[in-house]
C-alpha cells in the first residue's frame, strides 16, 4: 500500500470464475481499497471516492474496540454519500485472539 496524505491505498485486478456471479465466462474484478486508519480527520477525503462504488469493506481491529465503535461513524458518513450498496464488515488480527478486546458476538 502506498501512502497519500496519511491514507494508504492500493488497487488491484482479478480474474473469477464467473459462475460464482452468474456468469459462463470470466469475471475481470477491479479493486480499489483505501485505508483511511479509522481517523474522523480523513472523512472529507473518501467522500470523492464513493462515487460508482460497488461496495465497501469496513475492518476494525478486534483488539481495539474503539475501532469497532467508529465503524457507526463510517456507516453514517457511506449512507450521507451512496445508497443502498453491500457493505462488509470485517474484524482483522483474529491471530491475536488472546488479546481480544470484544466478544465475537459483538462483531456479528
Amino acid at each position: 500500500m502506498q501512502s497519500t496524505t496519511g491514507i494508504c491505498n492500493v488497487e488491484t485486478i482479478r480474474s473469477i470464475d464467473g459462475s460464482q456471479l452468474g456468469s459462463s465466462k470470466p469475471v475481470t474484478i477491479l479493486a480499489k481499497l483505501w485505508d483511511t486508519v479509522g481517523q474522523e480527520k480523513f472523512d472529507s477525503i473518501p467522500k470523492r471516492y464513493y462515487k460508482g462504488v460497488d461496495g465497501i469493506l469496513l475492518v476494525y481491529d478486534i483488539t481495539d474496540s474503539t475501532t469497532f465503535d467508529k465503524i457507526n461513524y463510517w456507516m453514517k458518513q457511506i449512507a450521507q454519500n451512496v445508497s443502498s450498496i453491500p457493505i462488509i464488515m470485517v474484524g482483522n488480527k483474529t491471530d491475536l485472539e488472546s488479546l481480544r478486546a470484544m466478544e465475537y458476538q459483538e462483531g456479528k
